[in-house]
């Protein structure tokens, strides 16, 4: 199951992704083929980077071509999805110089501190990057609501979408109260000529509920307030 997290603030990925103690800034991620060089800051918008990759840009994800830098994607232009099954989770960066789009795939391995490498441009301005290490670990990760998304106890699931048993008692419950009543009230209508609070199915029972948990409370909490009388034998 995929879950769409956008958007997610900065400090949420940093403390529910990554530890305090680490900076959060890897930099001089390597291109073989080309020479060029990323940084990604997940948790912070300072990568030590001129041109359009300075603080007030809010750089996510930069690229360093020879003697100049661009701004490949913002942190505050993110977009989340995370495949539970699969424990990885997608990150796609917008908002670079000359449409530039960043995307970096965090894959779980846990007891790894991790390592981000770069992957390929594809397509055209699109630089596809990865991490993997615990740190890209599902359980913890901050879906930016204060929800965590957690790992399934078992195999597949709904990733934590599903209503639990009591939810589903309760819908249903009340969809029965519902029909009960509109049910109720067309017979006694149409079928039995009713008018008014006659029209109630079964009006005498409901009008006496009230009664009858005033009395149910009343025999709980009489003996615990001493109030019972008894016949001295």
């Amino acid at each position: 199951p995929l879950f769409s997290l956008s958007p997610v603030s900065r400090m949420r990925m940093c403390f529910g992704v990554f530890p305090s103690s680490v900076y959060c800034r890897f930099q001089a991620i390597p291109d073989p083929k080309t020479g060029q060089t990323y940084a990604w800051g997940p948790c912070t918008n300072d990568l030590n980077l001129p041109d359009s990759c300075t603080p007030a840009n809010n750089p996510a994800i930069c690229q360093q071509d020879g003697g100049t830098t661009y701004l490949v994607g913002k942190y505050t232009q993110a977009d989340y999805e995370t495949d539970v099954s699969k424990e990885t989770t997608v990150i796609t960066y917008t908002g670079g110089d000359d449409n530039r789009v960043g995307e970096i795939t965090l894959t779980c391995s846990k007891d790894d501190p991790g390592t981000a490498t770069f992957l390929q441009e594809e397509p055209q301005l699109t630089y596809n990057l990865a991490y993997t290490g615990k740190y890209g670990c599902l359980v913890g990760v901050s879906t930016g609501t204060g929800s965590p998304v957690t790992k399934p106890s078992g195999g597949g699931g709904s990733g934590g979408g599903s209503l639990s048993l009591g939810s589903i008692l309760t819908i249903v419950f009340f969809s029965l109260l519902v029909v009960y009543f509109v049910v109720g009230v067309i017979i006694m209508r149409f079928a039995r000529g009713a008018q008014g609070t006659e029209m109630i199915p079964n009006r005498d029972v409901w009008i006496s509920v009230p009664g009858l948990i005033k009395d149910g409370a009343l025999l709980i909490v009489s003996p615990c307030r001493g109030q019972g009388n008894y016949e001295k034998l």
